[in-house]
């Protein structure tokens, strides 16, 4: 099963690193990163590893996540994790999410960083 963990970045500086360093080093996932058009200069010298889209200038949240959709069609992948680029949400729990979605049980998982 392929599976691509997106998250999005705009001028998020240090918390998009810091979402980064929390993704596992070994994953069973890809890692893409959207980036609206930021100017801080956050995801220079990104990880080779960890797949980066750019937008010269930002064109919304809404454009960037159709644009990530579309990137997940295009390249066949069976699954899209979606999480926030601003370190609120916990990358390591990723596995938890999908193990419904492998297992079969279910075809959508969504979590909540405000439960237990």
């Amino acid at each position: 099963m392929r599976v691509l963990a997106a998250t999005f970045a705009y001028n998020e500086g240090d918390k998009i690193r810091r979402t980064i360093a929390r993704h596992p080093p070994t994953r069973t996932y890809d890692l893409l990163i959207a980036d609206d058009g930021s100017t801080d200069g956050a995801l220079d010298g990104m990880d080779p590893g960890i797949l980066v889209l750019r937008h010269e200038t930002n064109r919304g949240i809404g454009a960037t996540m159709k644009e990530v959709f579309q990137y997940a069609l295009d390249r066949e992948y069976d699954v899209l994790v979606i999480h926030a680029g601003n370190d609120k949400d916990e990358p390591k729990e990723i596995p938890l999410l999908l193990d419904p979605i492998v297992r079969g049980e279910v075809d959508f998982v969504q979590g909540s960083r405000y439960l237990g």
